[in-house]
């Protein structure tokens, strides 16, 4: 392994060599070059994100703010992965145009202007997302309707849940309901 030529990490102490020393400056704030090795800037980083301070993750030798890609090329998979949902939960507020993805186990989502369209379309699953009612998108559809449509599935889904279960008797007829529908089906057990 050699040596950066940039002499020891300013946190462990450690030479600096090619493989463990970052490439470029730390952000683009940074006025000096790469001095910390990559193991201290990853615990600097976890350290800092440890402390709640999410949006106010620094380099450890200048003091300058760290870019959403700096993070994430940085920090263990770990810490970027709260990092990046603790910066989506900032985004989501009711003000915003945000909207988390509606495909089921689907955790994006995306901002839209709703001036231009009515939907988010998802760059992680591909789905797409009704801006107005935050379900899957629904073109021609109005959202009054798909609102409808998922109470009524609810009930369905209550009256199926608690429909008493039916006891067979031999030679007895016994009345069985059906769920979906008013009708009833008689049926005669002739065991």
């Amino acid at each position: 392994m050699s040596s950066t030529g940039n002499g020891e990490c300013t946190v462990c102490y450690e030479p600096l060599i090619v493989d463990s020393t970052p490439l470029r400056r730390i952000t683009e704030g940074c006025t000096h070059e790469p001095d910390v090795c990559l193991d201290c800037l990853a615990q600097s980083i976890t350290a800092q994100a440890e402390q709640n301070v999410w949006d106010q993750i620094h380099c450890p030798t200048c003091q300058a703010r760290l870019r959403f890609l700096d993070i994430k090329e940085f920090a263990t998979p770990v810490i970027f992965e709260r990092y990046d949902s603790h910066t989506l939960q900032k985004y989501m507020s009711p003000d915003t145009t945000f909207r988390k993805c509606a495909v089921l186990g689907c955790d994006a989502g995306g901002f839209v202007d709703p001036k231009v369209t009515s939907f988010i379309h998802c760059s992680k699953c591909g789905g797409r997302t009704c801006f107005a009612c935050n379900t899957e998108y629904h073109k021609g559809i109005a959202c009054q309707e798909i609102q409808q449509r998922r109470q009524k599935k609810t009930k369905t889904e209550e009256v199926a849940s608690s429909a008493k279960e039916w006891k067979v008797r031999p030679y007895e007829m016994y009345v069985v309901p059906i769920v979906a529908s008013t009708s009833f089906m008689f049926i005669v057990n002739q065991l």
